[in-house]
């Protein structure tokens, strides 16, 4: 029998044989959650071996005997929720101009959230531009959930620009909770660089299309300020990326 594994911030994709199950055991719970379209989320997921993605967490006050800054244990993600998410969010980049962010920071919130939905669960259906988002990706065949994901980072986006603050501060909460979470998402950035956490780094990366310009850049712009712009490949030349 395949070893399973639980991890947090997954779910199943609506009108499949393992959503209808899981739905139908829980829409008679009132305390059962139901996130962006309508869409019910298990608290914990059970994922096969090859839909696990190992990860180590940062721990900046290297607690519980740990040496090296980092988690003594191994973290997972669910490589089919990941997928679906940064699909569409990779998609409405393309089609919606949607601002992307740097995939390291990408693998930066997933470790700091250590969830497989990097911290989201719903998105701002007041947010017109948003919700128009979330509605075209679910008309391409998008599910309702993973729509809501590039529609919950463009509202925040909108936010933290209104709001002249980081983007994280307004991901996660607000007021003081949130000024810490944010401070937090600096204090673990070098967990990216991990070693351990090469595939996590890598396979988002692969996903979203990301290809490091360095090369071809440093031909034609030998001098980089470090508050200038990137270049980033033609193909994503209807969105753009920001690190941040």
């Amino acid at each position: 029998m395949d070893k399973r594994y639980k991890v947090q911030g997954a779910y199943f994709v609506p009108n499949t044989p393992q959503y209808e199950a899981f739905a139908k055991s829980v829409a008679k719970n009132p305390k059962s959650w139901v996130a962006a379209g309508g869409v019910y989320l298990p608290a914990e997921k059970e994922v096969a071996e090859q839909n696990y993605i190992r990860a180590r967490r940062a721990n900046p006050l290297n607690k519980f005997g740990a040496k090296d800054r980092m988690e003594t244990q191994d973290y997972g993600y669910d490589r089919e929720t990941m997928a679906n998410l940064l699909g569409a969010y990779k998609r409405a980049a393309e089609k919606h101009g949607v601002q992307m962010m740097h995939p390291d920071d990408l693998t930066n919130l997933a470790l700091v959230e250590g969830r497989s939905n990097f911290g989201y669960n719903e998105y701002n259906v007041n947010n017109r531009r948003a919700a128009k988002i979330a509605q075209d990706l679910v008309a391409q065949g998008i599910d309702p959930y993973a729509a809501g994901f590039p529609a919950a980072i463009v509202d925040k986006q909108m936010q933290a620009k209104r709001l002249n603050v980081p983007f994280y501060q307004v991901w996660n909460g607000a007021g003081p909770q949130a000024r810490e979470y944010a401070k937090k998402i600096e204090e673990h950035r070098y967990a990216v660089e991990d070693p351990r956490n090469k595939d996590l780094r890598d396979f988002i990366r692969q996903t979203i299309g990301y290809k490091e310009p360095a090369a071809q850049v440093a031909m034609a712009e030998p001098e980089f300020n470090r508050g200038g712009s990137v270049r980033m490949p033609d193909t994503y030349s209807a969105g753009s990326w920001k690190l941040i």
